[in-house]
């Protein structure tokens, strides 16, 4: 036979980690220090995206927002590829892309050298 129940006023937790509540992490906070473009397809195309992202050997992530509103995140030395892929992956199911500005790197030349001075 099964003991009684207590009552549900006497109950008490048990000592240990409190329990966390579950909510999504900003996409800010997912995307930080990547290069990240959006990607808008019809809803119907995001699974044809999101296959053609998960085959592109560890290229980028994505991130849905809502519908086709998507997010896609590489690392930074993989910028141009991501580019490249996002503006394929606009014009085969007919979406829209927006791109980061790409980043831009100034070479300096070591003291002393001609173009130093």
């Amino acid at each position: 036979m099964l003991a009684p129940s207590a009552p549900a006023g006497d109950r008490t937790r048990a000592a240990g980690p409190q329990r966390r509540v579950r909510a999504a992490i900003s996409m800010d906070r997912a995307t930080a220090g990547l290069v990240v473009g959006r990607l808008r397809v019809a809803a119907e195309h995001v699974v044809f995206v999101k296959g053609v992202v998960e085959a592109s050997e560890g290229l980028a992530g994505l991130f849905a927002e809502r519908g086709g509103d998507l997010r896609i995140a590489a690392p930074l030395g993989r910028e141009a590829e991501l580019h490249e892929l996002l503006r394929d992956l606009a014009a085969d199911p007919g979406g829209s892309v927006e791109l980061d500005a790409p980043a831009t790197t100034t070479t300096t030349a070591p003291l002393g050298s001609a173009s130093a001075r």
